[in-house]
């Protein structure tokens, strides 16, 4: 008698994290984001390869791959909403038109060396990473459905984050 056996397992539950978002470096599964503070529960319609967190938490993913499934380790996320400098604050920030149709402008107070934009939904999916240089007036487009989204402006000097509305 002859036994082959194979044992598929998932190769790689690695993350990397950036500023706020956790990527799986597996690229071939299918994920499934997880609140590690809330007995590991499924954070709804979070199955991208990378997480933007809207709340300071831990995050793991769960990665499908080959019929198999295994979990990273947490991945500690602080800062959201916190350590912000008194020259970046929304009370300078305005976000028009909001809502809009998809085509929207920020006009920051002041120029920065760097702006990062990202726009997230409310299951934390980016659905929009921008990078900006020596600017204050930021102009973008967001291809989504209609509905409430998260924009995230991070430059130099901290954090901030602005309730947005698509309309149609």
């Amino acid at each position: 008698m002859h036994l082959d056996l194979t044992i598929d397992k998932v190769a790689n539950t690695t993350t990397s994290l950036s500023n706020f978002t956790i990527t799986a470096d597996n690229a071939n599964g299918t994920y499934r984001w997880l609140d590690c503070d809330d007995n590991y529960a499924l954070i709804p319609n979070a199955t991208s390869q990378s997480y933007t967190a809207t709340a300071n938490g831990n995050y793991a993913v769960e990665i499908t791959e080959n019929g198999c499934s295994d979990t990273s380790s947490c991945v500690n996320i602080t800062g959201i909403g916190v350590g912000l400098n008194q020259a970046f604050s929304t009370a300078n920030i305005q976000l028009y038109p909001n809502p809009s149709s998809g085509n929207y402008n920020v006009n920051l107070d002041r120029t920065y060396a760097s702006i990062q934009l990202v726009v997230i939904d409310l299951q934390g999916r980016q659905l929009l990473s921008k990078t900006y240089s020596h600017q204050q007036i930021l102009a973008f487009q967001l291809n989504a459905a209609q509905g409430m989204y998260w924009l995230i402006l991070e430059t130099e000097n901290g954090r901030q984050v602005i309730s947005m509305e698509r309309e149609h």
